[in-house]
């Protein structure tokens, strides 16, 4: 018993029974693939809510083939925490999921009911929005640069904030398949964007076409 109050998740007796230990190990690798299922096999992320990557990249790869057999286009919106990787050194892993998880609240509120939230890594969140190209999502990157610094995760020596890196790209894309949009698309800055919009605004000339747009 003092192994188990020790720390340790099971324990052998002496002298060794080989066939007991293959036995446990056949059990501990039951339990870990248990464990992948209940992450992964489930389809959302455990501290978000939202889709885990594994299951949205399943259904981008669905998408994508309808979109190229009807000739219809989207896009992908990107949500970095710049400051994830900091926060979680600082305050640990709770304090910081709780903040990533204030982010996914906000991207579910923002994007409409027909768009798809995800959470493709630890500190990068997703949005496809279908029948969409990333110029005319320029309200969505508005509303959540402007709103994602007011969430704040209070602790005992202040507050934690995300902040937030926007980029965007359209699908499909030519002949690259969906994992090579997702892992080597070209991304467009919303700071690009932004200042494109402002500019032309300025002149009078209207909305602005973005050049560097990924092609769709």
């Amino acid at each position: 018993m003092a192994c188990l109050e020790a720390g340790a998740d099971d324990y052998l007796d002496k002298p060794l029974n080989t066939v007991e230990l293959q036995l446990r190990i056949k059990a501990g690798k039951r339990l870990l693939n248990m464990e992948d299922m209940l992450r992964e096999g489930a389809g959302t992320d455990i501290s978000t809510g939202v889709v885990n990557d594994a299951s949205f990249r399943e259904f981008f790869r669905i998408v994508i083939a309808e979109n190229v057999r009807e000739n219809k286009n989207g896009a992908l919106l990107y949500v970095q925490v710049t400051n994830h990787g900091e926060t979680l050194a600082a305050y640990g892993f709770n304090p910081t999921e709780s903040m990533m998880a204030g982010l996914a609240n906000l991207l579910r509120k923002i994007a409409r009911s027909s768009d798809l939230v995800a959470r493709l890594s630890e500190h990068t969140f997703c949005i496809l929005l279908q029948n969409t190209n990333w110029d005319k999502c320029l309200p969505v990157a508005e509303k959540i640069a402007a709103q994602a610094p007011n969430i704040a995760v209070m602790l005992d020596k202040g507050a934690i904030s995300p902040i937030v890196d926007i980029s965007a790209t359209n699908f499909p894309q030519g002949s690259l398949n969906y994992l090579q949009i997702l892992e080597e698309g070209e991304r467009v800055p919303y700071s690009e964007v932004r200042m494109a919009h402002q500019n032309a605004e300025s002149s009078g000339d209207g909305p602005a076409e973005v050049a560097s747009a990924p092609p769709s």
